[in-house]
């Protein structure tokens, strides 16, 4: 959580040519013999390496468990996840490792603009019509720790906690979440991703293109695949 009280969430997750929703806290599965803290510990010196500093983080976390359907099975899953509390230092370097992915209804917008003022303005009353979307980044590579992978990556946005809720846990949020995401430049974002310096990622090929999934959306001609939400170990 950031010092204005919004939280780092994964709102949709690129794999393979297929973008999902999410709306999940960063994360990972606890690999076998492994402890949460150990997780943990790992996420930071890897992913989140290049701001890890600025990350106040309490070990000790809260476990609980949640049941959803298994993508990969396709059976209601039982899972148990630990929850960490993080908090952002001032100074945290958010710009300069990450970057913006570009929507299509505005492509040159290259700086943040979407504040949370403009965001739930006028015309924009959760219920009646649903809020513009956040601004949606993806992490840069880290040097000899975390590979920036054009095959797979998650898409990351500050929100504040009631809106990480009503995107969760109503039709409306799912609705929302799912016209958010068809609305940014992925395959665009990949091809400026892999031919910049710091990616060092080799170039998709040009027979590559996004495909969409319409599994378990709310909508009738999604081109969104929707998946479990949540992930076993997590920050908050």
């Amino acid at each position: 959580v950031n010092p204005n009280g919004l939280v780092l969430t994964v709102l949709g997750r690129y794999d393979l040519g297929d973008l999902s929703m999410k709306c999940m806290l960063p994360g990972r599965k606890i690999r076998e013999g492994n402890q949460p803290r150990d997780e943990v510990s790992m996420y930071l010196n890897t992913v989140f390496y290049n701001f890890k500093q600025y990350l106040q983080v309490d070990m000790d976390f809260d476990m609980h468990t949640e049941e959803s359907r298994s993508t990969t099975f396709g059976l209601q899953t039982r899972y148990r996840k630990a929850t960490f509390k993080v908090a952002t230092k001032p100074g945290l370097p958010w710009k300069q490792a990450t970057t913006k992915i570009s929507r299509f209804r505005s492509p040159h917008a290259a700086l943040p603009v979407h504040t949370l003022a403009r965001r739930f303005g006028r015309g924009s009353v959760v219920g009646m019509s649903p809020p513009k979307p956040p601004d949606m980044y993806t992490l840069n590579s880290v040097e000899g720790r975390w590979q920036f992978n054009i095959e797979k990556l998650d898409i990351f946005a500050w929100i504040p906690v009631w809106e990480y809720d009503w995107l969760r846990n109503s039709e409306l949020g799912r609705s929302t979440l799912e016209d958010w995401l068809m609305d940014i430049d992925v395959q665009g974002h990949l091809l400026a991703m892999s031919s910049a310096p710091t990616s060092r990622s080799p170039s998709p090929s040009r027979s590559q293109s996004r495909s969409w999934k319409s599994q378990g959306s709310p909508r009738s001609q999604s081109r969104v695949s929707s998946s479990p939400r949540g992930s076993p170990c997590g920050f908050h």
